[in-house]
């Protein structure tokens, strides 16, 4: 299947008060992937253009759409705050739509209907001066804008700048996704199993998780003492590609048990594992060092991801080290994960 649209992928952050921010991660377009937090950011990136629209999905359903209405930078990286409206699958589907852009060759992304003739952007006042120094180039970008239609929401959740939002309190990070064309839609990602086989699969990926932890630990001469409980842990399993064997995703930080409310003393172990019946199969193993995260990041799982809209998802990783954060599309085979494309670091 060959695509002529582009299609953005971005995460949704919310933090502890609901407060939320979407963070530009990939544009695929052409058949090759670029930064999003990059590309034409003349004087925002394309994929941020306000009045652009985000499908926002959960292990690869649709769960509510996001409205970008402003754009600014936070910390060296660019940021959109907007309008969240939650809603089933179904309504999210019937609100998708797709209207060709003027020039097949240009980036489209979803634009909100009747939205064509609104202002580029309404951004606050710390990047009004930028905004204004590249109205030159915003002229040249207004056949490219982003074409979006859509019905009147559904269910209004919140809405906001994005100026509210506390990054050192983030709860939870979503998939979102924006494409002008058609995608093909692929099975459903939720391994289905009983209770007792989703809890045997969580105790094995948490074993594994600790017996990496402390074989790396060894290693790299850290000595590793007496550990409290996993806190912070995220645990998913997956069925992929029409696979009968799940694809089990674990996260979790792990400190001293005297000293577990001391972050700088932890570790953020995350694993990815093949469940067959009974064999688990070690895929994927990352180990956070919080004396060299220059050289071992914390690495977290944020969700599965259609990156490219032909029905072949990969896993969505946040890394966050010394130098910023980067973030990581893997692509999962029989035995191994694959990196299909990483950010530069923000």
């Amino acid at each position: 299947m060959e695509r002529t649209t582009s299609r953005a992928v971005a995460v949704l952050e919310t933090d502890a008060s609901g407060a939320q921010r979407l963070i530009p991660i990939t544009l695929f377009y052409e058949r090759h992937y670029y930064d999003a937090a990059l590309y034409r950011a003349t004087p925002v990136p394309l994929t941020l253009v306000p009045q652009t629209v985000y499908e926002v999905q959960q292990a690869g359903k649709p769960v509510g759409l996001f409205t970008v209405l402003t754009v600014r930078q936070s910390d060296g990286q660019w940021v959109a705050g907007g309008k969240y409206e939650a809603a089933t699958e179904s309504a999210v589907r019937k609100k998708r739509g797709a209207q060709p852009s003027e020039d097949p060759a240009r980036p489209v992304l979803h634009r909100r209907e009747g939205s064509e003739g609104d202002d580029l952007l309404e951004a606050e006042e710390g990047t009004r001066s930028q905004l204004t120094a590249g109205e030159t180039a915003v002229n040249a970008m207004d056949s490219e804008r982003p074409v979006l239609r859509r019905a009147k929401p559904v269910e209004e959740i919140r809405q906001g700048n994005g100026d509210e939002f506390r990054a050192g309190e983030v709860v939870t990070r979503r998939v979102a996704v924006s494409d002008a064309g058609t995608e093909r839609l692929a099975p459903a990602l939720l391994f289905l199993c009983s209770a007792e086989e989703k809890e045997t699969m969580h105790q094995q990926a948490q074993r594994l998780a600790l017996a990496e932890l402390k074989q790396v630990a060894a290693a790299r001469g850290i000595p590793v003492e007496k550990l409290g409980p996993p806190t912070e842990e995220d645990f998913r399993v997956y069925r992929l590609e029409q696979n009968e064997y799940a694809t089990v995703v674990y996260s979790a930080r792990f400190a001293p048990s005297e000293a577990a409310a001391r972050r700088e003393r932890s570790w953020v172990v995350t694993v990815i594992v093949r469940a067959e019946g009974a064999q688990f199969a070690r895929l994927y193993a990352a180990i956070s060092n919080p004396r060299e995260f220059e050289l071992y990041p914390e690495v977290q799982p944020v969700d599965l991801v259609d990156a490219e809209g032909l029905g072949h998802y990969l896993l969505l990783l946040r890394e966050s080290g010394a130098g910023g954060v980067r973030w990581r599309l893997g692509r999962i085979t029989g035995y191994e994960m694959q990196t299909v494309f990483m950010t530069a670091e923000r």
